[in-house]
Parts: structure tokens; C-alpha cells; sequence
């Protein structure tokens, strides 16, 4: 969408006809399902969530009335059923991650019993990666649309066409929204997403809208300090076959200026009394200069921040020792490693950018600069074997990391994984509604789902009694 088209959006959003007030949107995670928490699987700390954030900021500074309900807002559906008679927002979004998917019916099904005419919008993970014509399969009778990649124009070009409308527009009013997906007729519809917005472009955060929080000493604190997850890059050019990245966020590097990325943190920390920030993209580490920079200004900024970043698909800009004595000297703790295998065949068929001997070193440098390490690693790859996890546990151990975690890679849609699944299922898609998320039964890996729910549980023992992890080494 050009300049002036998005200026027009943003000049024409003003009153719902319906009402003759400001149209209102509600944004929020979905809510736990009815008279449960949330399970460990779907676990989030009390945390911002910067997409919904951005979301919500373009969509206030369009003159929208804006609710953002944030992680930490921690309802069950019956609380988010009083929330909507309390505040009756004409639209209604939720973020999506495909671990969540039941949670995501009950409370668009709550939306639709609750406020019948309110329209339902999706964006995040999972409508990014599905096949469009899947998602109104899964979510049928209780979807309007959907978005695909970045939402922050396109969300504000669809709110201004349903104020114009007074509900859902024509098909021809948003057919060139970025990233819409939405049902005509029988016919579903999917525009091409918005993957390449310069972000400086983007409405800046509202943190008025949802405040920073407590965070835990699971981020290599030695204690608990009010912290935030900021957003310093989108973009990945990997192609590694367990996550889709770029479908999400895109292939291309997008930074966001310093002058912009500082003026936030000098906000943060004097506003809202931030301590400790993460870096969320996975881009921040591909720029070495933008690192160095920002870690001066950080430096004598004046106020001692602890934050966190990830190395991604650049780690290897890490082999320099003095970049790392520069990150802890402005305050790093600790790097996230997406490592995932330890054995090399597999790392392979993952098309890992970065070797197992590679990966060994940056991670020695980093401990070695006195900053944390924390690795992670998933079995059930398409094809692995008992073997070759055998073979990640041995390598994990092996290293000098201030944690190391193990999941199960789960057949997420558009992975390698999900369509080993389809092939060796004989079927079209995986029945999200039906699918056992914290015991998954249906993995593409040689070995069993038994023996991969096995693997986690030593792990779990192997992290908790030291003298477990000399024996391990000794059998294996």
C-alpha cells in the first residue's frame, strides 16, 4: 500500500456508523480454556507481546479505541465473556500460535455467542503458515478473516473499510489489503503479505496500552526486575525446515533505526522503571556495526540495563571475542542458541546454516566472555532415530551451557514435519482440534512417540542430578 493510500485510511477512520462512537477493537492472546490455566505446553510468561502491541499502536494513532489484553492478563473464557459485555468492541483479534489452537476456538466461540455481530480477525503463527482454505475449515462459522505476516498496515486498511461498510466490506474494498485472508462465497481468498515495511514506518509502541512486566530469573538474572521485550529487527534468511521464520516475519534483514530503538529504551527505563530488556528479533545479530553501536550508546547511557538477544541464523559473527566482551560490558546475560540436533546427519535435512563445530565454539566464546548460554534442542525430526537423539544428548552435554531445554518438534503447518505427517497419515491436515499437544501421537520420526516422550523425561532427570549426566556420558 502506497504512502497516500494508508494516509487516507488513516484520515477516513473515525466514527462507527452503527454507533456514532469510535470504533472499538479488542486485541488479546486467547483466553485459557474454561476452568483451567493454561498448560505447560502453552505456558507464557507475564510478558508484552510486541505484535499485538504494534498492532494496537497503528490502530490508535488511526483513531481507533483500542483494548490490548496482554499475556499477564491471565483469564479464563468465562472472565473474557464479562470483558467483552463490559467493553462491546466491534472487532475482535487474537494472536495465534498452532499450540493454542483449542484455546483460540473456545474463545472465538465465546466472541460469537457473547457479541454475534462483532467481527473475528486472526494474525500470528499459525494463520501465517497454514494453507488459507484450512483456516476457515478449522474455525468454521466463527472466523471473518484472517492476516498473514506483518499486520500493522493491512489490519488498519481493513478497520477503515469496516467503518466505512458498517460491518464486513465488499470483496473489491479489500482486495488489495497486504496479507488479508477471507472467505467469498465458497472461494478463499489470500493476498500477498506484507513482508518488507520499512519499521521505522510503523505507529511506535504505545507502551501506555500494555505496561512492562515482572520478569523471572529464568532470562540469567540472579533476580526478578521489571523487564520488556522490544522489538530491534524482523526477518530471516534461513530456510531451516522445523521453523518458518520468513513466512511469519519475512526473509529480508529489517532494522530499526538506533535513534529510534534508544529514544525507546531511554522511555522504558525512565517512564516505566525497566531494568531488563529482550531483543526479539532474529535479525539482531546481523549487523555487527548496529550491535556495536548500540551497545556504546548503552554503555554510557547511564542507567545498567540486563538484557538478552538471540544468535539465530548469526552466530557465527560471535567468533569475535571483543563483540562479546563489548555485549557484556553493556549488560548481556544471555544468548539464546536454537541448536535443535546433535548429530550431523540430521542438522543436514534441518538445513542448519551453522555447523555442530561451529556451533561448539560460539557457544565456548560466549560462556567464555562470561555471558550465559542457554541451548536448545527438539527430537522427533522427520525420519530420526533413538540413535541420533542418543547423539543429541551426548552433544548437548557436552557443552558449557548455562541451560540447555528439549521439546518434541511438533508438526507445525508448513513444516518438513507436517507434511511427513500428511504422507505417512494418508490425509489432507492435521485435526489441530483433536491433536494432543502436550502427548502427541502423530510424529514423523522413525522412532516412536513412546520413546520420544522417554527421551524428554531423561533429559529432564539428566538437567536435575548431576552424577545422571557422568553416567549418561559413560554408557553412551
Amino acid at each position: 500500500m502506497t504512502g497516500e493510500r494508508l494516509k487516507r485510511s488513516k484520515s477516513n477512520m473515525a466514527e462507527s456508523p452503527a454507533t456514532g462512537n469510535l470504533l472499538k477493537i479488542l486485541l488479546s492472546p486467547p483466553m485459557n480454556r474454561k476452568g483451567k490455566r493454561l498448560s505447560p505446553i502453552n505456558a507464557v510468561p507475564a510478558l508484552n507481546d510486541t505484535g499485538l502491541g504494534y498492532i494496537a499502536a497503528a490502530c490508535k494513532k488511526a483513531g481507533v479505541d483500542v483494548t490490548l489484553l496482554s499475556w499477564n492478563a491471565n483469564l479464563d473464557i468465562e472472565s473474557f465473556q464479562c470483558k467483552l459485555l463490559e467493553l462491546r468492541p466491534d472487532i475482535v483479534g487474537l494472536k495465534v500460535f498452532t499450540t493454542m489452537f483449542r484455546e483460540t476456538y473456545e474463545t472465538l466461540h465465546c466472541v460469537r455467542e457473547t457479541l454475534p455481530s462483532a467481527i473475528t480477525i486472526i494474525g500470528g503463527p499459525h494463520p501465517s503458515t497454514s494453507y488459507p482454505e484450512d483456516l476457515f475449515i478449522e474455525f468454521d462459522g466463527l472466523l471473518d478473516f484472517a492476516f498473514a505476516g506483518d499486520g500493522e498496515n493491512g489490519v488498519v486498511e481493513l478497520v477503515d473499510q469496516i467503518r466505512v461498510a458498517g460491518g464486513k466490506p465488499e470483496r473489491q474494498k479489500i482486495a488489495d489489503v497486504p496479507g488479508l485472508i477471507y472467505k467469498y462465497g465458497n472461494e478463499v481468498i489470500s493476498n500477498q503479505p506484507d513482508l518488507e515495511a520499512e519499521l521505522d514506518t510503523l505507529a511506535p509502541m504505545d507502551w501506555s496500552i500494555q505496561q512492562p512486566a515482572w520478569f523471572g530469573t529464568n532470562h540469567g538474572l540472579d533476580n526478578v526486575s521489571i523487564g520488556a521485550l522490544i522489538m530491534d529487527s524482523r526477518g530471516c534468511p534461513g530456510r531451516c525446515s522445523y521453523c518458518l521464520s520468513h513466512k511469519i516475519n519475512g526473509s529480508k534483514p529489517r532494522h530499526r533505526s538506533l535513534n529510534l530503538l534508544c529514544a525507546e529504551i531511554d522511555e522504558l527505563v525512565h517512564k516505566y522503571g525497566v531494568r531488563v530488556l529482550v531483543f526479539t528479533g532474529n535479525a539482531f545479530l546481523s549487523d555487527v556495526d548496529y550491535v556495536r553501536e548500540l551497545c556504546q550508546w548503552l554503555i554510557v547511557f547511564g542507567t545498567p540495563l540486563k538484557w538478552t538477544c538471540t544468535g539465530a541464523a548469526y552466530g557465527r559473527n560471535l567468533r569475535d571475542p571483543k563483540l562479546l566482551e563489548l555485549m557484556r560490558r553493556a549488560g548481556c546475560t544471555l544468548i539464546h542458541f536454537g541448536i535443535e540436533s546433535g548429530n550431523p546427519n540430521v542438522r543436514e535435512c534441518l538445513c542448519q546454516p551453522i555447523s555442530l563445530e561451529e556451533c561448539t565454539e560460539i557457544v565456548n566464546l560466549t560462556t567464555e566472555a562470561r555471558i550465559h548460554a542457554a541451548c536448545y534442542f527438539m527430537f522427533g525430526f522427520p525420519d530420526e532415530t533413538v540413535r541420533e537423539m542418543n547423539d543429541t544428548i551426548k552433544y548437548a552435554l557436552s557443552l558449557p551451557a548455562y541451560s540447555i531445554s528439549f521439546a518434541t518438534c511438533l508438526p507445525l503447518p508448513g513444516t518438513s514435519s507436517y507434511r511427513a505427517v500428511l504422507e505417512r497419515q494418508g490425509i489432507d491436515r492435521i485435526d489441530w482440534s483433536a491433536y494432543n499437544f502436550r502427548n502427541p501421537k502423530l510424529l514423523p520420526c522413525k522412532a516412536s512417540p513412546g520413546q520420544v516422550h522417554r527421551k524428554i523425561f531423561e533429559m529432564r532427570l539428566l538437567r536435575k542430578f548431576s552424577f545422571a549426566r557422568g553416567l549418561y556420558r559413560f554408557i553412551y
